[in-house]
C-alpha cells in the first residue's frame, strides 16, 4: 500500500511539473475573460472563437450538487 501511495505522489508531482511548464497565455483573451478555442499556427494569432470556462464550471457544479444531494437548484429542495 505504501508503494502505491508513493507512486501516486510521484505522479502528482509529475503532473504538477507539466502544468507549471505549460503556457496558456496565448489561449486566454483577458479583456473578455474567455478561453480561445482556436489558434492559427501560421499567423500565430487567436481565432475569433471563444468559450466561457466559468459557465462550464458552473454547470458542472450544478450537476454535481444535484447528483450528490438530490437537491434541485431551482426549487431549493429535494426532487420528489
Amino acid at each position: 500500500m505504501l508503494q502505491l501511495i508513493e507512486r501516486i505522489h510521484s505522479l502528482l508531482h509529475r503532473i504538477d511539473d507539466i502544468i507549471e511548464a505549460m503556457d496558456f497565455c496565448t489561449t486566454v483573451f483577458k479583456r473578455k475573460q474567455l478561453f480561445s478555442i482556436g489558434y492559427a499556427m501560421d499567423s500565430q494569432k487567436r481565432t475569433p472563437s471563444f468559450y466561457d470556462l466559468l459557465h462550464q464550471a458552473r454547470q458542472t457544479s450544478y450537476v454535481c450538487i444535484k447528483s450528490c444531494t438530490g437537491y434541485s437548484l431551482v426549487s431549493n429542495g429535494p426532487y420528489p
